[in-house]
């Protein structure tokens, strides 16, 4: 995917990767309206709840409101 490309329902996003012999493993993205993730694509604010609600969005909320209808 590109930036600012619109996702449709089926496309792959990504791959799980290997984190090591014995795992875990996992997909994780983020979805983030800011500059935070162009900046530093590794980004995770942790348990900085400020920066959480500063910089990204609850990933089940944005897509309902942006899902397009049937």
């Amino acid at each position: 995917m590109k930036l600012g490309e619109r996702v449709t329902r089926g496309a792959m996003l990504g791959r799980i990767g290997f984190s090591g012999p014995t795992g875990p493993y996992h997909l994780h993205f983020d979805i983030s309206l800011t500059d935070a993730l162009l900046k530093d694509p590794g980004d995770w604010p942790q348990l900085d709840l400020a920066r959480l609600k500063t910089d990204y969005v609850d990933p089940a909320m944005f897509i309902r409101a942006h899902r397009p209808s049937r």
